[in-house]
């Protein structure tokens, strides 16, 4: 990848994250100052508004600082870690999480593939605009785990130019904040898995990526 889209990839993460944060963190900041201006008649209006636009932020960011950072494998060891911060990223939302291995929570995943999976899930929340079920499987081949993702609900479906960033054929002029997540999700799964499959199915996406779990 050049270094022109290597830096646009940056802008536009940088840009979806923004966008993501600035609800709740704009929602806290009115509940300052609802106390700021009616004191004690609203304070606990103000102070649900401040808790729960407070939680909202915290959940995102710590979420994206795993996804996009260098966290994953300091703040996340283990597939039971990781499926306890995807599902709270989908907290509050439509989306159930279904994950039922019950081996998963010993298994031990270095940081490369608690990104592949991570930013997966994230992919996959966004085919699922009505909500739905979320279903992850990993599955022991040889050394490596066979991840699966099957998104399914009313209109699950690949919004327009995702399909083509999930290729990595989008130009860089061609990215914005809504395709972005997509070609990243992409590219890391080229660079550190066995790159991804996605497969469409009227109201389900499937998205299928071998990875080695120990890659650091």
């Amino acid at each position: 990848m050049s270094q022109t889209m290597e830096f646009r990839v940056i802008e536009l993460l940088f840009s979806r994250m923004c966008h993501d944060l600035v609800g709740p963190v704009g929602a806290a900041v009115n509940g300052v100052e609802l106390l700021e201006e009616f004191g004690g008649e609203m304070q606990d209006e103000a102070i649900t508004l401040l808790g729960s636009s407070a939680r909202v932020a915290s959940r995102r960011l710590r979420v994206y600082r795993v996804a996009y950072g260098m966290a994953a494998g300091a703040a996340i060891s283990s597939l039971g870690d990781l499926r306890a911060l995807i599902q709270e990223f989908l907290d509050g939302g439509k989306i159930n999480l279904e994950w039922p291995d019950a081996k998963m929570p010993s298994v031990h995943v270095g940081r490369h593939s608690i990104k592949v999976i991570l930013n997966m899930a994230i992919c996959a929340a966004e085919t699922l605009p009505r909500g739905g079920t979320l279903h992850l499987a990993c599955d022991q081949v040889g050394s490596d785990l066979q991840v699966t993702l099957a998104a399914k609900g009313t209109g699950a479906r690949l919004a327009e130019g995702v399909a083509d960033a999930l290729q990595l054929t989008t130009p860089s002029a061609n990215l914005d904040p809504r395709t972005v997540q997509s070609y990243f999700t992409a590219l890391i799964c080229k660079n550190f898995g066995q790159g991804l499959r996605v497969d469409e199915a009227p109201d389900a996406v499937t998205m299928h990526c071998r990875v080695n779990p120990s890659a650091e």
